[in-house]
């Protein structure tokens, strides 16, 4: 999903295992998959391109 909203946007994905950080797992916890753009959570649980693209849109 991300990949697809990367064709029409600049940034980068950065992929992170919960399970090594205790910090993330409290921050997280059951919201995996989560979108994270600055500290501010995009989207969490089910992620679609079209919240997503219009975030993005939002921000440039």
């Amino acid at each position: 999903m991300l990949e697809l909203a990367q064709e029409d946007h600049d940034f980068e994905i950065e992929e992170r295992d919960i399970d090594t950080s205790d910090e993330w797992t409290e921050k997280y916890g059951l919201m995996i998959p989560v979108v994270e753009v600055g500290g501010e959570i995009i989207q969490a649980g089910n992620i679609d391109f079209v919240t997503i693209s219009k975030r993005f849109q939002k921000m440039s």
